[in-house]
């Protein structure tokens, strides 16, 4: 398990840094190019500092980061309704005490997982692979706002859920 691990580890890293890499080999002028779009990111997580900063205990109120958005975005940057980083989003459109509660709920759900993972003696791979699942939507939240799609963020919740009470699916009598 721990071989296949680091070989799936070593693949993703691979598959990373090449498209990095190709991403670097355009032009900045061409607007489709890929590397706008990473310039782009970094101005909207500029500005959501600043908002961050002038508003850091209640935040700019859900689905306000748009709206306010417009008075810190720098000249060059595109005009967006998202911070392109969930983390970032939370917290200046609902402060410290929201972000903290996120990652709160995170943290718990990702310790349940595991506590349950360590009960388990058959049947590890499906909690595995559900926090798997999670932690992948987390790290592409640091760099894209799928948390805000209902689709995608109904799904994480889903998974979230399986993820606490998997021990409990297991057990249901369907007979």
């Amino acid at each position: 398990v721990a071989i296949a691990t680091l070989i799936m580890v070593f693949i993703i890293a691979c598959v990373l840094a090449g498209t990095l890499i190709k991403r670097t080999d355009y032009s900045s002028f061409d607007p489709g190019s890929p590397q706008v779009s990473i310039e782009q990111r970094l101005y909207f997580w500029k500005a959501a500092t600043k908002i961050i900063r002038d508003f850091p205990l209640r935040g700019v109120g859900l689905g306000n980061f748009g709206l306010v958005y417009r008075n810190y975005k720098s000249p060059q940057a595109f005009q967006t309704h998202f911070a392109h980083n969930s983390y970032l989003q939370i917290w200046a459109e609902v402060g410290i005490l929201g972000i903290l509660a996120w990652l709160w709920l995170i943290f718990k759900s990702f310790r349940v997982g595991l506590k349950n993972l360590k009960a388990q003696s058959e049947q590890g791979y499906l909690s595995i692979g559900l926090m798997a699942a999670s932690l992948a939507f987390l790290i592409h939240n640091f760099v894209d706002f799928t948390f805000f799609i209902p689709e995608a963020a109904f799904q994480w919740w889903v998974i979230l859920g399986m993820i606490s009470f998997y021990p409990n699916l297991l057990s249901i009598d369907n007979g």
